[in-house]
């Protein structure tokens, strides 16, 4: 888990940021497959990505990011908007062959971190 480098450096988890103190932020896993998700927690409590992390920051010229797909990940993960609480999930996507539910990946690993500025 890595949760303090500044956007122009690597960070190989799903949050980043430098504003707030490394104590108060925790990353839960939850579940396998289809069912996993993860969770973001402030001093204790869950919280959403998509609205309880302001994208500013008391330092200028930071912003604060929740990175979604590190670059060593092939997973194709997603905050999921539509989910209470809005967890962190992988992308699933329908099989045109078979018609069944599968999980996304990318073809290679992306050369880039990939995430949203809340």
């Amino acid at each position: 888990k890595c949760i303090s480098k500044p956007i122009r450096n690597s960070c190989r988890s799903f949050l980043q940021t430098t504003a707030i103190p490394l104590d108060t932020w925790e990353v839960k896993e939850e579940g396998e497959k289809f069912e996993k998700r993860i969770w973001i927690h402030k001093n204790r409590k869950q919280i959403s990505p998509w609205h309880e992390i302001s994208h500013t920051t008391e330092q200028e010229d930071v912003l604060n990011i929740v990175l979604e797909i590190p670059f060593i990940s092939k997973k194709k993960m997603e905050v999921n908007i539509s989910e209470p609480g809005n967890p962190i999930m992988q992308d699933t996507q329908i099989s045109k062959a078979t018609g069944t539910k599968r999980l996304r990946y990318y073809a290679k690993y992306p050369p880039f971190n990939y995430g949203m500025i809340p």
